[in-house]
């Protein structure tokens, strides 16, 4: 052990520059990521053997791949060093679970950590714990939740994932009493308030008791949380769903001034058409849960830990799938990290939404991601197909302006922002009007 941290300091002090927050190392941080593997191997060729070295060697890999948000790269050098441990390392497993998640293989993940319970190791990590939960209450098998929360779940956990999945275990397990302990330790931190009511919140919704979910999300709403638009979303749909839409509409407006929200101004456009809302709000206790992982999520990408975010939003995907919110943040998130190639993908599959807010916006984000990743005449097609279907929106004709001005041709430009300013209003003629 001595030994292997020896050699693990000396190679990231080696590979400390290509640490930085880039999607590719660049030309010399590359040969230090070499040459920190190289010190690595011959030390283990030296002094152990070569499987054990390509095994360590893989893993700092990873180590390295994760440090420059090159999570392609990182899941196989991970899954490889996985595969390589004799010796079945948990930290070294763990990343491997880690990893598969952030490449949406939640298939993997589970396999991974179902054989390391397997083993009831009591060196399982929270992470392992954690998917080995999830996996049960996929599958119905409340009685394997229980027994894993129980034996691991409330040992060096992450207090709000704690609280959260113990509740869903024991609420699977018809044991209410016991699934309000577990929620009920959010309660020692005042930052998760805001957390407890909004998971009550939704587990009464997925009980159809929507007057009581209702009064906990009017609750929600004095708290300062990235989820309180969330809230308040779900709030103005259960008074559209009762009849009410003026109280629905009052709570768009109001949750509009506080936080910019496509989500609200999409809402806000069915409930003026007089349609349903664009989304379903959770309806099972499992699809509550996915709510309440896909905040722990929001969490942590604010924290800017990326990699972590993206876990917990692929859980949250695997427990309620296809939600827009969800794969949106998952998109957003990849664009964060300057993965524009998968988040180009999500964002081309939102922008088919029927809700015209969110399918545009989506375009333009997919727009971005493929002109990003080097795509121009991809991203021109795609927005000019987009273009052809809804004429009489501005941003799209600036954006198409945009493309053909960043290649210099003024001449194919000009025509699409003197239709931006057609369309324009005032505020966004300002902003045209420099171009000129």
């Amino acid at each position: 052990k001595a030994q292997t941290i020896k050699f693990l300091i000396s190679a990231f002090l080696i590979a400390g520059c290509a640490s930085k927050n880039e999607n590719k190392p660049k030309k010399d941080e590359d040969e230090k990521i070499e040459t920190a593997e190289t010190v690595v191997i011959s030390n283990y060729v030296r002094e152990y053997d070569a499987k054990q070295a390509n095994r360590i060697g893989a893993y700092l890999s990873a180590r390295i791949a994760r440090l420059n948000y090159d999570f392609d790269a990182a899941a196989t050098h991970a899954i490889r060093a996985y595969q390589l441990d004799n010796d079945k390392n948990i930290f070294i497993r763990d990343q491997g679970i880690r990893l598969a998640l952030t490449e949406q293989d939640f298939d993997t993940a589970r396999d991974f950590a179902n054989a390391i319970l397997k083993e009831e190791n009591p060196k399982v990590t929270p992470f392992i714990s954690l998917i080995g939960i999830i996996d049960a209450l996929s599958i119905k098998d409340s009685k394997r939740a229980v027994m894993l929360y129980e034996k691991y779940g409330k040992k060096d956990f992450n207090v709000p994932v704690s609280a959260l999945v113990g509740n869903a275990a024991y609420e699977s397990a018809g044991a209410p009493k016991k699934a309000k302990t577990a929620l009920n330790m959010l309660s020692k931190y005042e930052i998760f308030e805001f957390l407890k009511r909004y998971h009550k919140a939704l587990n009464h919704l997925a009980d159809k008791e929507y007057d009581k979910a209702y009064m906990l999300l009017r609750q929600t709403q004095r708290y300062r949380d990235p989820m309180a638009a969330r809230g308040a979303l779900i709030a103005a749909w259960i008074k559209q769903k009762q009849g009410d839409h003026s109280t629905a509409a009052s709570i768009l407006e109001k949750s509009m001034r506080r936080y910019p929200d496509q989500f609200l101004n999409a809402a806000k456009e069915d409930l003026k058409a007089g349609r349903p809302f664009f989304f379903t709000p959770p309806s099972t206790h499992q699809e509550a849960l996915a709510e309440a992982i896909y905040h722990i999520g929001i969490i942590y990408a604010r924290e800017n830990d990326y990699e972590t975010a993206l876990a917990f939003f692929f859980i949250a995907d695997h427990l309620a799938p296809k939600q827009p919110h969800i794969n949106a943040v998952i998109a957003e998130t990849y664009s964060a990290i300057k993965d524009f190639d998968h988040a180009s993908e999500i964002f081309m599959q939102l922008a088919k939404l029927e809700n015209k807010i969110l399918s545009r916006d989506a375009t333009l984000n997919a727009v971005f991601a493929l002109n990003s990743a080097d795509k121009f005449d991809e991203a021109y097609h795609f927005l000019e197909e987009a273009t052809q279907k809804d004429n009489s929106y501005a941003r799209y004709h600036h954006a198409l302006g945009d493309l053909l001005r960043s290649k210099e041709d003024y001449e194919q430009a000009l025509p699409h922002y003197n239709k931006a300013l057609e369309l324009s209003d005032a505020k966004n003629k300002k902003t045209l009007w420099r171009l000129y």
